[in-house]
């Protein structure tokens, strides 16, 4: 099992750590001799095994099964049973042990689990059972830093409390790792020290509790295996050798200093003389700076004066454009405007071309009717009224050559007018058709004359 700093493993840790828990289970192991132990957050096992030495048989409970895997792999004895389990729901049966001993698992709960932590084991205890309890004390344990496995740490007062509403008798210890000179011999008894520290001023808390008068409890010394003292004064001299160097080492420091201090005060003379120098050329500058700024201010203004101007070169590019979208759609419209006067100028030589034709029978039928005036003489009356015939085609004729001399007028407004000109072709083409029934009905009656005029010579 890996050390992680939530559960202490022997052989992993500090000499400092091994003592501190070593000493409340040797604590512990003198106040349960013959009972029946319930060694309850019991972690790595190890000090399960120092109860068992003195107890009628332990069972240890932790809530990890890696720790209970480990404790049943490591640690055979049939005295000794692991269980996996939490504080708030132990796994054993009402009333079924003489002793509880809790260390360090007071502060890895909430407030609320330790209450209920109380009355599991108040639970689990014979009547008037013994509970053995630690815990950091807050106010001192604070000194080494937040540990991110405690969940809600108490003070001495705190602890004390919160034992004194479950148990009628409660006594707090104070457990506290000291430098200490000690006379002893290989069989000196440690459970006497002369005097020691207040509970207050001690880091770790340890309580006895029980609702029965407790028992005397040892006053317990764990002595490091790893002579902190001669440690710390061997550390001490050395210190000392290494502060003589370090003089030495300064003094010669303070020698290249001196020396760098010369320098120094050469090197302020020589700024001091540069920067009056500076100062010239700062001068310089200043004036260089004016004429920059003059220059920048006409510059700006040439800019804003070229912004108008390009400005109002978009603006004329802009009525560039729209004039040429104008030319193009007039172009258009020019184009389309050329092809009806095309059209209609055709469609007018078809007409003169028509009227000339017309004009040329005329005087043909002139001619004929001449030629038999004296002939047809008693048809002067019919003759007379053919002639109101040719007025009417003549008028006809007429009215055509006004039409073509009004669209020739009215050619620029040709497109607004197309629609009229199709009337006006339509109306031509009727009296083109009438013109056709005319010209068939002259004819006809033209015949008809020169038949009875042969007719009446006869």
């Amino acid at each position: 099992m890996k050390f992680t700093g939530e559960r202490f493993i022997p052989g992993l840790c500090d000499e400092e750590l091994t003592s501190e828990h070593m000493n409340r289970y040797r604590f512990a192991a003198d106040l349960i001799k013959g009972l029946r132990v319930l060694d309850i957050a019991c972690g790595a096992g190890y000090g399960t095994m120092i109860l068992q030495e003195s107890a009628a048989c332990v069972n240890g409970v932790d809530i990890s099964e890696e720790a209970i895997a480990y404790c049943r792999e490591t640690y055979k004895d049939d005295a000794v049973h692991f269980h996996v389990g939490s504080v708030d729901a132990i796994p054993m049966p009402d009333q079924s042990v003489d002793a509880v001993v809790s260390f360090e698992t007071l502060e890895h709960v909430s407030a609320q689990t330790q209450l209920a932590f109380m009355r599991e084991i108040r639970r689990v205890l014979v009547p008037g059972g013994l509970l053995v309890i630690s815990t950091p004390n807050k106010e001192i344990y604070d000194e080494r830093g937040k540990n991110d496995f405690h969940v809600h740490e108490l003070e001495a007062d705190d602890f004390s409390a919160l034992l004194r509403k479950n148990f009628h008798y409660v006594e707090v210890y104070g457990q506290i790792s000291e430098i200490c000179n000690l006379i002893v011999t290989d069989q000196t008894d440690y459970s006497l020290v002369s005097e020691g520290p207040n509970i207050h001023n001690c880091e770790y808390l340890v309580a006895v509790c029980s609702d029965k008068a407790l028992p005397p409890a040892p006053q317990t010394v764990q002595p490091r295996r790893d002579n902190p003292l001669r440690k710390l004064r061997s550390w001490a001299i050395e210190n000392n050798q290494r502060v003589e160097e370090l003089s030495a080492w300064g003094k010669g420091l303070d020698a290249q200093v001196a020396e760098r201090d010369a320098t120094i005060h050469e090197l302020n003379q020589r700024t001091e003389e540069l920067s009056a120098w500076g100062k010239g050329l700062d001068a310089q500058v200043a004036e260089r700076d004016a004429t920059i700024h003059e220059l920048n201010q006409r510059t700006e203004e040439l800019s804003a004066w070229g912004k108008g101007l390009d400005a109002q070169v978009a603006e004329r590019d802009a009525t560039i454009h729209e004039l040429n979208l104008r030319t193009e759609e007039l172009s258009a419209w020019g184009t389309r405007l050329e092809e009806e006067i095309r059209k209609a100028n055709a469609m007018a030589e078809t007409v003169n071309a028509q009227r000339e034709a017309l004009r040329q029978l005329e005087a043909r039928y002139q001619e004929e009717i001449l030629s038999y005036k004296e002939l047809i003489e008693a048809q002067k009356t019919e003759i007379q009224h053919h002639k109101g015939h040719v007025e009417a085609l003549e008028h006809v004729v007429d009215v055509r050559n006004e039409t073509i001399t009004a669209l020739e007028g009215e050619k620029v407004q040709l497109n607004n007018q197309i629609s009229y000109l199709k009337t006006k072709q339509d109306a031509l083409m009727q009296r083109e058709a009438l013109l056709h029934e005319i010209e068939g009905s002259k004819a006809y009656r033209v015949t008809r004359m020169m038949q009875k005029a042969s007719a009446v010579v006869l």
